[in-house]
């Protein structure tokens, strides 16, 4: 499992607004599905590459190039940061005239089951409805101006703005960028590749990269050149397999003095001619 301690103070380096994010103490590496292309399904350590978006200059930057600030304990943070808006389920969305909601939308509204999340949170909790406060207790900071906001994550949809702005960004960054892109790009084939095996059909043959995925392959190979073993030479050689240079990739991989699941599956992989992300499994997903 993860487990945070309270939150640390971590300043945006290009504006300084100040952002709240968890201390995390320990993780949990466990996830449904691994892909060797490092996508993973309900990890309970999702980094995102560490690309985070300052929520006052909207701009982004690595966390690992924050400065850092402070400490919040677990009783501070209750009062000085800011309290993320409930996700309301599909199911308890009700439209309003003047509101229209979608399946996607996190967001709350006057009239998207505010009233129900928040009765269902204090039905809960065991105590009647009726007799839970509904304001801020005394001495409670109502200004939400004044609270640490917290930080936040690039989405998929920020990817193009920031690798056609590369200019402005560190090297890293742009690293972290074109991984998260790799992964975005494969995600179309991912989706085919289950619908395929739902029919019992074998999915490899329908990997094909279109020219967007292929340049950023090839420029991200070119960021990552000059890393050798453990992680980077993973993903190194993912890339070559999956750019159909199956040769580069089994050379990369058999010198890695002590492979893992990772590296084996996408070695089997190489070495069958298979240029399609695959499933890796763990150790207890193996067929006995």
């Amino acid at each position: 499992m993860s487990r945070s301690d309270a939150y640390r103070l971590l300043a945006c380096p290009l504006c300084h607004t100040v952002h709240a994010t968890p201390h995390m103490v320990a993780f949990g590496f466990m996830v449904t599905e691994h892909w060797s292309d490092t996508y993973s399904v309900q990890s309970l350590f999702e980094s995102r590459q560490g690309l985070r978006q300052c929520t006052a200059c909207h701009d982004f930057y690595l966390q690992s190039e924050a400065p850092y600030i402070g400490h919040l304990t677990s009783a501070q943070a209750s009062r000085l940061v800011a309290v993320p808006p409930d996700y309301i389920p599909a199911f308890l969305r009700r439209a309003g005239s003047d509101d229209v909601t979608t399946a996607n939308t996190n967001s709350d509204s006057a009239h998207a089951g505010q009233f129900w999340i928040r009765w269902l949170k204090k039905w809960w909790v065991g105590k009647p409805f009726y007799l839970l406060p509904t304001d801020n207790p005394p001495g409670e900071n109502k200004d939400p101006s004044k609270k640490y906001p917290r930080m936040m994550t690039a989405s998929h949809g920020d990817l193009a703005g920031i690798l056609e702005n590369q200019e402005k960004y560190s090297v890293n960054l742009i690293q972290a960028a074109r991984i998260l892109n790799w992964i975005y790009l494969n995600d179309a084939y991912r989706d085919t590749a289950k619908s395929m095996v739902e029919k019992g059909q074998e999915p490899h043959s329908a990997f094909k990269p279109t020219e967007t995925q292929i340049d950023n392959m090839r420029t991200l190979l070119a960021l990552l050149e000059f890393a050798d073993g453990g992680y980077r030479a993973t993903a190194i050689a993912e890339l070559y397999r999956e750019l159909g240079q199956f040769d580069r990739a089994i050379q990369i991989l058999e010198k890695i003095t002590e492979p893992d699941y990772k590296s084996e599956a996408i070695l089997e992989a190489a070495r069958q001619g298979v240029r399609a992300p695959t499933l890796i499994p763990y150790a207890h997903q193996h067929k006995k």
